[in-house]
């Protein structure tokens, strides 16, 4: 299970990174492997992995290019 956020400016448009956060570990190291580097929408994206003791595991995603 996960939850996500995407961080806005106050006009509504996407700052360009959001959060992800894990129920488990294996989860978040999937999600990782699977999406790092690769084109969404039109855009690479890297992920990084920060662990958070009290919420879960959390995924960043920001754009690299």
């Amino acid at each position: 299970s996960f939850t996500h956020r995407v961080l806005l400016h106050s006009d509504g448009v996407s700052k360009g990174f959001g959060f992800v956060t894990f129920g488990k570990l294996e989860e978040a190291q999937k999600a990782i492997e699977t999406m790092n580097g690769k084109k969404v929408l039109g855009k690479i994206k890297t992920f990084s992995f920060e662990l958070v003791i009290r919420f879960g595991f959390l995924v960043r995603s920001s754009n690299s290019g």
